[in-house]
């Protein structure tokens, strides 16, 4: 009685102050989740009940054990469907002992993995399936959010004790900490750092099978449906780099995105491939990467925003993995399918390059523009100090055939070099600019083709050129990403906290 007495703003306030309390629980087998206790506050009344169920179902967490109790308190309730702007399937795969923390999983336990990985994909979609047909409370197509993941929670008790740092994390919460001043001397930490590279068998163990989880149509759930439903609710796809297991492209991912009907928004968050004994990671990664392009973006017609970050560390792989040359199909492969997007950003898994390569060829045969896109970033290993001037004018040249471009940066960092080219059109006023720790400028017949782009988008200020340097520590790629505009489509907010954190980086 007395607090409805209260102003409303006051009202307001306190449900605020509430829902920010959060505590640690444990829950499912031995994760560690932050979970509001306001759904004890939404039984107080029917007002509370509105907002605080109103915050509660606007993000849910599901791991396969959550799937039954999502379909009561969740699909079942048809006001509450409404209410759902972001699933994240979380699966939490088998724990493991240190007697297997440095064996590959039994190909019984890759088996397991799937199924378990099937059955928890395969009845999500058959529940969110009949969310747009059902009476009364329909939801809206493209209106959800849906998240992917798998680990298993011994993964951050063995060799992979950065994961500690993040387990917690939520794509909407980063709750990262710094590195920890954690020793394991028998999984070769010593005061937070890893000094002691963990063995192929451990890094498979973390990583999965290199083809990555894929649908095991044997699973109860495949075997009833045989076929994964169509879902019309699910606007964007999320895999952040939070743990290390990879998801196939041909046989997980390539079905989920063709089954997402209305799917405008993918962001693809992975890491590098791991080497198998037939081929090596890279290789498997890429030529997937290639499929996913050419056949599952031709597909999906309704994509309008790809990102797609790769990430490596240089304890698992190779140290000259940051300057190795990417496979130009990649580049290619992802600009052909791109025509119909309105923002694409790639890092370290293309080259600009590359993609800027079938969008010169068309060119003289008449051109197929890229009507739609606006914003792009990209990676290149030619943004050092010998390729960078070719890599602007053929950007220059690219941006032609891109009317409608509004900002586009071309970036990369390694310990010799680091660079970001950047055009940007605001209002009538365009600008290019160069950031580098190298001397560097604008060549005079580059400088004219972007006064074209500039005056073809009807800008009637002379075009700025302005050129600047990079401090001296900006010495790799995690360095750079602050600098970026795009920093925050090229990584989620989450993801881009954790890298920073983790090397004690400062956003900018």
């Amino acid at each position: 009685m007395f607090f409805s007495i209260l102003p409303c703003e006051l009202q307001l306030t306190i449900f605020e102050i509430l829902c920010a309390t959060t505590v640690r629980l444990p829950r499912g087998t031995g994760a560690n989740h932050l979970v509001h206790p306001s759904s004890a506050y939404a039984s107080v009344n029917t007002t509370w009940q509105r907002f605080f169920e109103k915050h509660n179902f606007k993000h849910i967490i599901l791991q396969q054990y959550d799937i039954d109790d999502f379909r009561t308190v969740v699909h079942d309730k048809g006001h509450r469907r409404r209410l759902v702007e972001w699933i994240w399937l979380r699966l939490e795969l088998p724990q493991y002992g240190c007697h297997l923390c440095e064996e590959p999983e039994s190909d019984k336990e890759e088996l397991q993995n799937n199924i378990i990985f099937t059955d928890m994909v395969w009845t999500l979609f058959d529940l969110l399936a009949t969310w747009r047909k059902m009476s009364g409370f329909r939801v809206d197509k493209g209106t959800l959010t849906l998240e992917l993941s798998a680990h298993s929670p011994s993964d951050s008790q063995h060799w992979w004790k950065e994961l500690q740092g993040r387990i917690n994390d939520t794509p909407w919460k980063a709750h990262s900490l710094p590195r920890s001043r954690i020793s394991d001397r028998a999984h070769g930490w010593r005061k937070g750092r890893q000094l002691l590279a963990p063995g192929r068998g451990a890094i498979m163990r973390a990583h999965g099978h290199p083809q990555g989880l894929q649908f095991d149509h044997n699973a109860p759930s495949a075997r009833q449906m045989r076929k994964l439903p169509k879902v019309s609710v699910v606007g964007r796809l999320v895999i952040r780099r939070q743990f290390y297991r990879n998801i196939s492209v041909p046989w997980a991912l390539k079905p989920i995105i063709e089954s997402l009907t209305h799917l405008t928004d993918l962001r693809y968050e992975t890491w590098r491939g791991i080497d198998s004994e037939v081929a090596p990671g890279r290789a498997i990664r890429d030529a997937q990467r290639i499929q996913l392009f050419r056949d599952v973006f031709k597909y999906r017609r309704s994509l309008r925003r790809v990102s797609i970050f790769e990430d490596f560390d240089s304890i698992v792989y190779p140290a000259d993995v940051s300057i190795q040359p990417v496979d130009p199909e990649l580049g290619q492969a992802l600009a052909k399918a791109s025509r119909g997007f309105e923002e694409v950003h790639a890092a370290l898994n293309i080259d600009a390059a590359d993609f800027f390569s079938p969008i010169l060829d068309h060119r003289p045969r008449g051109g197929v523009e890229w009507l739609r896109l606006k914003h792009l970033s990209l990676t290149s290993l030619e943004m050092g100090p010998i390729g960078y001037r070719l890599l602007i004018h053929r950007a220059a040249e690219a941006a032609k055939v891109m009317p409608v471009l509004e900002l586009m940066e071309l970036w990369n960092g390694q310990q010799e070099w680091a660079g970001i080219f950047r055009f940007q059109v605001e209002g009538d006023q365009a600008m290019i600019q160069l950031l580098t720790t190298f001397t560097a400028n604008f060549l005079p017949v580059t400088s004219r083709i972007w006064r074209e782009v500039a005056a073809e988008r009807g800008c009637r200020h002379e075009l700025k050129m302005r050129l600047g340097t990079l401090d001296a520590t900006v010495d790799d790629f995690v360095s750079v990403l602050p600098l970026l505009k795009f920093k925050k489509r090229i990584l989620m907010d989450t993801s881009l906290h954790q890298l920073l954190t983790f090397w004690g980086i400062k956003d900018a």
